[in-house]
């Protein structure tokens, strides 16, 4: 059996989806205007960022082209936030050292 652990990642052993994802409150904003875009649910990269995750895997994986690999992988707040599979959600927040950030995510049962 093989486990991967990710860094960041809650997860459950439930047949349910949960995801939390929290950034700075300017990075969401960037992702909200495609400037950011959300990596496998937790993780949000700009384009460019995107092109060097695809380098690293390029040539040990089944995608024909990089367009391949971005539209598996990558996901823009649109298509984040109009998962008809799962419930979203978006909290900003101020902490006490006036620091904005934004806790995003979603829930649900997959049973799309």
């Amino acid at each position: 059996m093989s486990l991967k652990v990710r860094f960041g990642v809650f997860e459950t052993n439930s047949s349910n989806t949960h995801t939390l994802t929290i950034v700075a409150k300017d990075e969401f904003e960037q992702f909200k205007n495609e400037k950011m875009f959300l990596l496998e649910d937790y993780e949000l990269i700009t384009m460019e960022q995107a092109e060097k995750e695809y380098e690293k895997v390029k040539d040990q994986s089944w995608y024909d082209d990089f367009d391949d690999w971005k539209n598996q992988n990558l996901k823009s707040y649109d298509d984040f936030i109009n998962d008809y599979c799962f419930e979203t959600y978006e909290y900003p927040h101020t902490t006490k050292n006036g620091d904005e950030i934004v806790a995003f995510g979603k829930f649900g049962n997959d049973n799309c």
